[in-house]
């Protein structure tokens, strides 16, 4: 395993995990309003747009603001629903801003800093990343954007309290962090509840990844699993310590769950198999399925394959990872737009089309894993110590 020796400060973490399906993305945000303007949430959408556009004139103005190839989108543009879509997954993306209300847009450059505009703030600077890259350098990256357009454009701040947001939470340096997490072993151990109060204890926000629905309060309602997104709760203080201090919070987290892995395939390999086995299975031969369980059914395949209980390919390893990443209702939108089909509209059309994905790419696990079964179902003293291979192979 990698020490943590010669590592720079708040990368003390990376690359020190054996297991890729551990930490499934980490973003960040940094909430910032106009000076001299009303939130958001107070503007018509006539002025909602008059800020829009002014932002994105002077983005585009603004020397050390965007590298690579810029990307404005506006509400209603062809590509707006779609890209958000793609940030919504894990929850990175609000659902005020998801609800598409006027004057909204998203700002991209080639090195992935994302701005989303008219948000729950006037500007709302964001990076997310499933990559290497350490809170410090992702915090490096928007506040340096953040510094360059804060020279041409002033943003709300007050000497006592720091920089304003609409939402009082965020009041001070409007720094938030986020980081999504598979915590599969934690939660076939029977440890994963003790964990996850513990960090709210802390002053994390512990939620799903994915909601089934929301209650008369708008509150969503949680899913069952073991995919949760953790994110940051303190807007106070110097940042760079918010920072450090949320990655080492994150950094014990993925190593609690990288430990009850390691234990789980030492004492409790038969339930592992059992849990995979079920996944595959219910995967495999579904007619219609929501998006809570079409993300656990993929968890659970790529939690397999990180285990080596399940064979696949590095290329169908990184597709299944990419569903994953990305919201499942938006790359079924992304699908059918290339192939020219009509996106489903309807829940019970997206249910239905959600299945045919699932069933194709658990299916190639099925025939290995009834193998498998078979074999355990043989006379004592018979049976073999066989991996399940994700694709069919034929026994010499």
């Amino acid at each position: 395993m990698a020490t943590d020796k010669g590592k720079k400060k708040g990368e003390y973490w990376m690359g020190s995990l054996m297991f890729r399906t551990i930490v499934m993305g980490r973003a960040i945000d940094l909430h910032r309003n106009l000076a001299n303007s009303l939130f958001p949430d107070r503007l018509s959408p006539e002025q909602l747009r008059v800020v829009r556009d002014s932002v994105l004139e002077t983005v585009d103005k603004t020397p050390g603001m965007l590298y690579g190839d810029r990307l404005f989108l506006r509400h209603g543009d062809a590509e707006f629903d779609l890209n958000v879509e793609k940030l919504s997954s894990c929850g990175f993306v609000t659902k005020s801003f998801m609800e598409h209300k006027s004057g909204a847009a998203l700002v991209a450059d080639g090195l992935d800093l994302i701005m989303r505009l008219n948000d729950e703030d006037h500007v709302t600077f964001m990076k997310v990343t499933n990559g290497n890259e350490s809170f410090t350098e992702l915090w490096q990256g928007v506040n340096s954007a953040a510094k360059a357009l804060e020279k041409r454009l002033p943003f709300a701040k007050n000497a006592e309290y720091g920089y304003l947001a609409a939402n009082p939470d965020n009041v001070g340096t409007g720094l938030r962090l986020a980081c999504c997490f598979s915590l599969v072993g934690l939660y076939l151990m029977k440890e994963m509840d003790q964990v996850l109060r513990g960090l709210e204890r802390l002053g994390f926000d512990v939620r799903p990844m994915s909601v089934i629905e929301y209650d008369k309060d708008d509150d969503p309602i949680e899913a069952p699993g073991f995919c949760y997104r953790i994110g940051s709760t303190q807007t106070t203080g110097r940042p760079e310590d918010i920072v450090e201090r949320t990655d080492r919070v994150f950094a014990e987290v993925a190593r609690q769950e990288q430990n009850a892995r390691l234990r789980l395939v030492q004492q409790r390999l038969f339930e592992l198999y059992d849990f995979l086995y079920r996944s595959v299975a219910v995967g495999a031969v579904a007619l219609s399925v929501s998006e809570s369980e079409a993300l656990d059914i993929l968890f659970a395949i790529l939690f397999g394959i990180d285990m080596s209980c399940l064979e696949a390919s590095e290329d169908d390893f990184d597709d299944i990872l990419a569903l994953v990443i990305h919201p499942i209702r938006g790359g079924i939108a992304h699908a059918a737009k290339k192939k020219g089909a009509q996106v489903p509209a309807s829940e019970e059309e997206l249910r239905m089309a959600r299945a045919r994905i699932i069933r194709h790419i658990a299916k190639p696990f099925l025939g290995a894993c009834v193998k498998q079964i078979k074999d355990l179902d043989k006379p004592a003293g018979k049976t073999s110590a066989k991996r399940v291979r994700g694709k069919q192979t034929n026994d010499k």
